[in-house]
């Protein structure tokens, strides 16, 4: 990049004239500057120059070139720096990664900057992989090339919007198709890397007999070559889709981006347990319904559609997720058609009765998954007549049915979750609607009360064996000791606890059925107790079940990850055009809903947490404000709890916000940045709140010597705080890392689907 400069340096001081002579003044010297290495003098000289050029191309672009220049001079620095300053190289490689596609906007032609911007990126990508642990893996590259595919393909789509909102003006955002189809190279490369991973994987397994491969890796070798089919017809479609970035053709840009995104969705499937593959098409299928209703909306409306959103171009990607439920179909069958292990009349199998549950599982799911492929092909068949009501009610169903095939593999804590919800959508169909609000069809509610009857009451049998499941794994004996040493007695007092516990849980599944019974008797027409008050003691008995096996941790890092995810899609929101950012708001909205209860659940269990903490160690039961058990403090579940209601009231804000977007859609556009705002202050919260619930993590080592110096002093209180603070703030270190990356990613699509000077906003 130094040698261009100087080639920059000439080219002005040969062409010059009296309007620019300042500005390109300004710049020789910041030119020079770089030269002798003086980097902050140098950048303070080439932005002094673009501010002076005006509408002097020329120096705006070579500025913009050599302030790249700066910026990787400084990341390289700080990569030789002892011990390498891996977050400040990222830092100035981005800034040089903004400047460079500066550069390229202004001088789509030219080859040292596009080149010198894939340089950039992929040292830039290098960086990320090494900075988290297990990211140089190929999963969690196909996961980052699926996420900028996703990007790339929302770009074509705003592109092509735009082309044909302008009238189909052959140069309409010309600089913006080239800045994609840059994009697209440099993503074609990364997934090129990928299709090299996997080829030496293949290599390596397959350079091995069939009698020495093992059992995972005869799996893991299928699973390698059907996705490096994938990911071969994923390069043919970036191919394609960058000519067509190039041609400024927008509908085949946006069918080849969304057509290889697809491929690495299969590509990355591929690796993916069954069920993982299925809750990955539920959320597509999600999506499609979202577009669906608001196509159906729409209809009768004068006011025109984004070109993308059309019944042909959304049937073709039902065709796509019916695809992949296809395929993921066959796997779960070939399960079910494998042999039991040990079935062969050999030595008895001890995974004998976890192959068995799974293949129950199975079993129980594919009539849900024959159902939902039949509401798909329903569905793609409607929408290729152009009947767009057809179509959206057949992909309703279709949702439900894969819903219900998931939950036929859900563990105790969720099904309770998922019934607990169910029955409050029960209450809510069943409770007089408040004054001028308009209460349901009396049909509606017949409808929505026994269908939640009947799905509740075949979760609380499913119940039954996951209980007596659950009690046989918590009462078991221990495992014999390796070593051949006898194993140690279970602790009988611990043991009566967990029976006791079982017990209780058994006890409220079947008052929670008896309450339910109760209600579809009334609601037959018979007799028993009001509807209503039967409703709400089976909720009050579930609820009281989710309390014995609620966990709050778990839950507190499950919302933070979901609260993350929604925020993502918020922001993916905001960067749609208004019937986009229209079909995606309900779903937002219900999400962030479901998060805001969840968080009331967690802020109440940590208040009762703590109350019982204080008076456990008011009675003797642990030194006053210490940790009953070594959990946290009643202080530290006090402060946790407000952290997370501090969570709840940002939550809120969210929705408060989104709401008012659904609301006034249809009149004007709306700006959902603020809830993207709460929602990301919402994740800082419960994040505080998990650092102050954490305990802190010792290996065995640690631990031993802790026993071995116990005789001879005690431990310092404001050490054990310190290692706690420093444990927590690593098990958060992630969590950081990728809140980070979000950042990156949605200033890098607000750049895009904004079209404003990159450098004008950093600057």
């Amino acid at each position: 990049m130094k040698a261009i400069a100087i080639l920059a340096l000439a080219a002005l001081l040969a062409c010059g004239d009296a309007s620019g002579r300042a500005a390109r003044t300004t710049y020789n010297a910041g030119v020079a500057l770089l030269g002798e290495g003086k980097l902050d003098e140098a950048e303070q000289r080439l932005l002094a120059a673009r501010d002076l050029a005006g509408y002097d191309d020329e120096v705006r672009f070579r500025a913009a070139f050599d302030l790249a220049a700066v910026a990787v001079a400084r990341a390289e620095a700080a990569l030789a720096a002892q011990p390498p300053a891996a977050d400040q190289a990222m830092a100035a490689y981005e800034k040089a990664r903004t400047w460079l596609s500066d550069a390229v906007r202004r001088r789509p032609k030219d080859a040292d900057a596009r080149a010198n911007l894939e340089r950039v990126e992929a040292r830039l990508l290098a960086l990320i992989d090494e900075a988290g642990q297990g990211d140089n893996a190929l999963e969690k590259r196909l996961d980052r090339a699926i996420a900028a595919e996703r990007d790339l393909r929302d770009a074509a789509r705003a592109l092509w919007a735009g082309q044909a909102a302008s009238g189909g003006d052959p140069l309409a955002a010309k600089d913006q198709f080239e800045a994609a189809a840059t994009r697209q190279r440099t993503l074609a490369a990364e997934v090129g890397t990928i299709a090299d991973l996997a080829g030496d994987e293949i290599t390596a397994i397959g350079g091995k007999t069939e009698e020495e491969r093992s059992d995972e890796e005869k799996v893991r070798l299928v699973q390698l070559q059907n996705l490096d089919l994938y990911v071969q017809d994923a390069r043919k479609a970036m191919t394609d889709a960058r000519r067509n970035l190039h041609e400024l053709a927008g509908e085949l840009a946006h069918q080849r981006t969304g057509a290889a995104l697809e491929s690495l969705k299969r590509a990355r499937e591929q690796l993916l347990d069954p069920l993982a593959v299925l809750q990955g098409v539920a959320a597509d299928e999600v999506e499609l319904a979202r577009y669906l209703a608001a196509l159906t909306a729409h209809a009768g409306k004068d006011d025109p559609l984004p070109a993308w959103l059309t019944a042909r171009g959304l049937g073709g990607d039902q065709i796509d997720v019916r695809a992949r439920l296809e395929e993921v179909k066959a796997r779960l069958q070939a399960a079910l058609d494998a042999p039991a292990p040990g079935a062969d009349g050999g030595a008895p199998d001890p995974k004998a009765g976890e192959a068995a549950k799974v293949k129950a599982q199975v079993a129980a799911a594919m009539p849900s998954l024959e159902e939902a492929s039949t509401q798909m092909k329903v569905a793609s068949d409607a929408l290729a007549a152009e009947d767009v009501a057809a179509g959206s009610t057949a992909a309703q169903a279709s949702l439900v049915a894969i819903a219900t095939a998931i939950e036929q593999f859900f563990a105790l804590r969720q099904l309770i979750d998922v019934t607990l919800a169910q029955e409050r959508d029960v209450i809510a169909a069943i409770t007089p609607p408040a004054e001028g609000a308009q209460a349901l069809p009396p049909a509606e509610r017949a409808k929505r009360v026994d269908d939640g009857v009947s799905k509740n009451r075949a979760r609380l049998e499913r119940m039954k064996a996951l209980i007596a499941e659950e009690q046989d794994k918590a009462t078991a004996p221990p495992p014999a000791d390796p070593s051949g040493a006898a194993p140690a007695a279970p602790d009988p007092q611990q043991l009566e606890e967990q029976k006791q516990l079982f017990a209780r849980a058994e006890a409220l599944r079947l008052e929670a059925d008896a309450a339910l019974v109760a209600l579809a008797a009334v609601a037959a027409g018979g007799k028993g107790p009001p509807a209503l008050d039967s409703a709400k003691l089976a909720e009050a008995k579930l609820v009281e079940l989710q309390k014995l096996f609620f966990s709050v941790i778990e839950h507190l890092k499950e919302l933070i990850r979901e609260q993350g995810e929604t925020r993502d899609d918020t922001t993916s929101a905001q960067a749609e055009d208004d019937a986009g950012r229209a079909a995606r708001l309900p779903g937002l909205i219900e999400r962030q809903s479901t998060h805001g209860q969840v968080a009331e659940a967690i802020a109440q269990a940590l208040a009762s947490q703590a109350d019982a903490a204080a008076q456990q160690g008011g009675q003797g039961g642990a030194p006053q404000g210490g940790a009953p058990q070594g959990g946290p403090t009643p202080q530290a579940l006090g402060q946790a709890a407000q952290e997370v209601r501090s969570a709840l009231g940002s939550m809120q804000d969210a929705t408060t916000t989104l709401t008012q977007a659904r609301d006034q859609a249809q009149q004007m556009s709306y700006d959902i940045g603020p809830a993207i705002d709460s929602q990301k202050t919402a994740v800082e919260h419960l994040e505080n709140a998990l650092r102050l619930l954490q305990p802190p993590q010792q290996d065995k080592q640690d631990k031993q010597d802790q026993q071995n110096q116990q005789q001879q002093q005690q431990p310092d209180k404001q050490d054990q705080q310190q290692q706690q603070q420093q444990s927590a703030d690593q098990q958060l270190q992630q969590v950081r890392e990728r809140e980070a990356q979000r950042e990156r990613e949605q200033r890098e699509r607000e750049r895009q689907a904004g079209g404003a000077d990159p450098v004008d906003k950093d600057w």
